[in-house]
């Protein structure tokens, strides 16, 4: 169940899920998704998701992936275990808030989970030994070359991952990404 849902204050088009938690002495319960709830708190803030895939990714400390996105693709994305930096970015040119970004802690105890709309790039930094990652994707998986990378340390960007990227863990793909300018 959902516990509450808000649009973010910098890139409103994101929504922040507060699931509820059942807790008790033997420990707890959470429903990561249920598509009845979901869909009917989506469709109040103007959304019609239909999610087909479910992924996770397992990383180690100071691993950054991302940013990545495309034009199609909805995710719903929460961190399951351990703690991660994620960033979001707005990345439609002609959005008055193209390339704002904001970063959030997501962690197993918070379990905030983020709605991440198409055209938004998403990008995570693992702060603790392991973390995975949940997402739910409304399409399936094309490949990278649907995709669009965005530079991790682009300035018109200006994520703070809290790291020097030259001691984090990238990928090569991330790594040799275009400036947003080039």
């Amino acid at each position: 169940m959902i516990q509450h849902i808000e649009r973010h204050k910098v890139l409103p088009e994101v929504l922040i899920v507060q699931p509820e938690l059942f807790e008790d002495y033997r420990g707890y319960f959470l429903e990561l998704y249920n598509r009845q709830e979901y869909s009917e708190a989506f469709s109040r803030f103007g959304y019609d998701i239909d999610f087909v895939q479910d992924d996770v990714s397992l990383s180690t400390k100071d691993v950054i992936r991302g940013i990545h996105g495309d034009k199609v693709t909805y995710k719903l994305v929460q961190c399951i275990r351990g703690s991660v930096l994620l960033g979001v970015v707005d990345a439609r040119p002609e959005s008055p808030n193209y390339l704002k970004h904001f970063t959030l802690v997501i962690n197993e105890h918070n379990r905030l989970q983020v709605m991440i709309p198409a055209r938004f790039g998403n990008s995570y930094r693992c702060l603790t030994d392991q973390c995975a990652f949940y997402y739910k994707q409304s399409s399936y998986y094309q490949g990278a070359d649907q995709q669009f990378t965005l530079r991790l340390d682009d300035p018109k960007i200006g994520i703070d991952w809290g790291i020097e990227l030259d001691r984090a863990i990238i990928s090569k793909r991330d790594r040799e990404a275009n400036l947003v300018s080039q």
